[in-house]
């Protein structure tokens, strides 16, 4: 039915999207004929067909690389499409996709302005594009929606899978925006204290932490949120702005937060713990806090990370980090457990294969998670001494199925995320003639 003889004309009665998909479905694991029926579906005269077709195709993308090639120029076509909804989701699709959707920069840029694009879902994804393309075209029209007292934005990221075209999160827009922050700090400084909610104030607060020092010229309003029930999340923004911060920040005020944290904030004393740590230098109160938490069997990730922050002065804890190391396989624990060993003692004997044991699964079945990209990472600032992940990272990088979960906006970012990763680190574990 798919790849019949007049696929312009195909649409079966009352179909929907979803028709589309299972139809789709049923060509199974025949690439070629789903890359050829979703190529003819992206052009059907009928924008029901359409809709369906590009979320096949967001789905052959969310799983293969050579997709991109393959697929993404018919989905950049549908930017043009006369159905407004279309249009979002070849926007969303091409963002997904990243740095790979650079040759339709212009299209996207001409989507982000209301003289362009009047349908504002569609701009704000075309927004998101331009950013995850690192192009600034996205700012100008970022600034004014700001200083608009709505600007369209979501206080909060969906992790959902599937195609569903929720509306996206400010930080999903801006946080990697932090090299503009000159440019986007005075209307967002401005939302700061005009805030009505609880969740403007703590998503404002979590961009700013998302930019690190770049926020510094926030510092009074964050300082002034310490009064709100938004103290936590300005006191994480604060900690990520660094010796600025704590320069500025009335400790005395710091000290009352950890005596009195919010009481319907169950996450508070641990959070304004890690922070003021950070802030003052005075680790007693997270490490009263979270230490009794490596005996327990669950938060041990929570107490390593403290540790590793330590460094040489956590040594008298390094016999507990040795058995977390391999009490689970995979996952956050190995990860902080041995970051933590290797900050403290400098040795990785046992830290790397345990390390190495935590991601090969993933590169020889796939469904990496975030916890494996900051694996990967980790082994690259290790450096040599991580050498024997070598093999496991070229796996990573030689295959053209997304050593990734599949069906998910995430899919492709993670990706695109982990490939970096895996490319450093085999820079950094390079000996003289190695090949990269």
């Amino acid at each position: 039915m798919l790849s019949g003889s007049e696929p312009a004309t195909w649409r079966p009665e009352g179909a929907t999207t979803g028709t589309v998909v299972w139809a789709a479905g049923l060509l199974g694991d025949d690439r070629t004929a789903l890359t050829a029926a979703t190529l003819e579906l992206l052009s059907h005269r009928d924008p029901v067909v359409r809709a369906g077709a590009l979320r096949v195709a967001a789905q052959s993308l969310s799983g293969r690389r050579s997709a991109v090639a393959d697929l993404l120029p018919a989905v950049a076509r549908r930017l043009g499409d006369p159905e407004p909804d279309n249009r979002l989701f070849a926007a969303r699709v091409l963002g997904m996709c990243g740095r790979a959707a650079r040759p339709w920069a212009d299209a996207l840029a001409a989507l982000s302005t209301e003289a362009g694009e009047p349908h504002q879902p569609t701009r704000s994804h075309a927004l998101w594009a331009l950013s995850r393309l690192g192009d600034a075209r996205c700012v100008p029209p970022l600034v004014r929606r700001l200083t608009d007292e709505r600007h369209g934005f979501a206080s909060h990221s969906s992790h959902a899978d599937g195609w569903w075209t929720y509306e996206l999160s400010l930080n999903e827009v801006a946080a990697d925006l932090g090299s503009h922050a000159d440019v986007l700090l005075p209307p967002l400084r401005a939302r700061i204290p005009a805030a009505s909610s609880l969740d403007e104030r703590r998503v404002l607060c979590q961009l700013l932490t998302s930019w690190g020092a770049s926020a510094a010229p926030a510092i009074p309003e964050l300082i002034a949120l310490l009064d709100t029930d938004a103290a936590v999340w300005a006191l994480d923004a604060l900690a990520a702005i660094g010796p600025a911060a704590a320069k500025a920040v009335p400790h005395e005020r710091l000290r009352a937060l950890l005596d009195a944290p919010p009481a319907d904030q169950p996450f508070a004393p641990r959070s304004l713990a890690l922070a003021y740590g950070r802030l003052t230098g005075d680790r007693e109160p997270a490490l009263r806090l979270l230490l009794p938490q490596l005996g327990e069997p669950y938060g041990q990730e929570g107490a390593a990370t403290l540790l590793a922050e330590l460094g040489p002065a956590a040594v008298p804890y390094v016999g507990r980090l040795h058995e977390l190391l391999t009490r689970h396989a995979q996952g956050w624990l190995p990860l902080r457990a041995g970051e933590a060993l290797w900050r403290i003692t400098g040795r990785t004997d046992e830290v790397v294969p345990a390390l190495v044991r935590a991601i090969t699964p993933f590169a020889e079945r796939g469904g990496a998670c975030p916890a494996v990209i900051e694996t990967v990472r980790l082994l690259a600032e290790i450096g040599a001494d991580a050498a024997p992940a070598r093999p496991v990272l070229r796996a990573f990088l030689d295959t053209d199925e997304r050593p990734v979960r599949h069906g998910t906006w995430r899919s492709v970012p993670e990706d695109d995320a982990l490939c970096e990763a895996a490319r450093g680190a085999l820079l950094a574990t390079s000996a003289p003639g190695d090949a990269a």
